[in-house]
């Protein structure tokens, strides 16, 4: 986790391990409202390998995951909910 000056914070979930680990890098404005997530060159490397490998049947470039990520969260007044957030 990151925090900058201007009160964003960055949060990174490893997607895979080992020394080049692929991840989702999500960031959140200062009242920690999810902004936005992006996918770091690694997991793009990682995914293209997965191809290579027969274990994804689409290309990185046309990834659905490019379109948006699908996440569930939790309010007290509607429990839980999914929304899909940008991907840059």
């Amino acid at each position: 986790m990151l925090t900058f000056d201007d009160g964003t914070v960055q949060v990174q979930a490893a997607e895979s391990g080992g020394p080049q680990m692929a991840a989702t890098v999500y960031e959140f404005g200062p009242d920690l409202t999810l902004r936005g997530a992006r996918m770091t060159d690694s997991f793009w490397e990682w995914h293209r390998r997965l191809e290579q490998e027969g274990r994804i049947a689409h290309s990185a470039e046309l990834c659905p995951e490019r379109q948006g990520l699908e996440i569930q969260h939790w309010t007290r007044l509607t429990g839980w909910t999914s929304a899909r957030i940008p991907v840059r």
